[in-house]
């Protein structure tokens, strides 16, 4: 859809401007979301007591199945809420050639989580079939 907008220059003349829907950062942004990187994502980082969880799976149909737990903010999500939680850390990051540390870094940053985790376990299974996983205990 074309829209188009009347700007003023200050010397009195008006220069009519055409837009064509959203601008190529904002259609990107507004698309953005995990299922275009990711088939697969599965992060446990455990406090003791509390811990964020969270599982984002694409199955072979399409459908995606998320479920995101956040024991800090009571959090405890399926469906759409759970995907945007997940969209948070994952729509736009893509793990491939980042080291452990970064990604942890990430996750933590992401959900406003303390470094003194006992536990960090993380999975990923892109859409071009790489697997990133590891497990940090402390």
């Amino acid at each position: 859809m074309n829209k188009l907008a009347k700007v003023t220059i200050a010397s009195g003349m008006a220069l009519i401007v055409g837009f064509s829907g959203f601008g190529a950062s904002e259609a990107s942004a507004a698309k953005a979301t995990a299922k275009n990187l990711y088939k697969k994502v599965e992060v446990s980082v455990d406090y003791g007591r509390q811990e964020l969880e969270f599982e984002f799976e694409v199955k072979s149909n399409g459908r995606v199945e998320v479920e995101f737990e956040n024991d800090f903010t009571r959090k405890k999500l399926r469906g759409t809420a759970a995907q945007a939680e997940v969209d948070k850390a994952f729509a736009t990051y893509n793990v491939t050639g980042k080291t452990r540390t970064q990604i942890v870094n990430h996750i933590l940053k992401t959900y406003k989580l303390s470094t003194r985790y006992q536990e960090f376990d993380f999975e990923a299974k892109l859409k071009n079939n790489k697997r990133v996983a590891f497990e940090i205990e402390r």
